[in-house]
């Protein structure tokens, strides 16, 4: 799993031309994993 800064995230969610982004949060009971989905098929775990 690769950890990512919040300012690559949000250089990630600008890229966005749509605007839409969808968010998978998987949660376990030590630990959590999210995934960012844009339109144009980019993503980001």
């Amino acid at each position: 799993m690769e950890r990512v800064s919040v300012a690559g995230l949000r250089t990630f969610v600008e890229g966005s031309k749509s605007g839409t982004i969808h968010v998978g949060v998987d949660v376990h009971k030590r630990s959590y994993s999210v995934a960012l989905l844009r339109s144009d098929g980019a993503w980001k775990e």
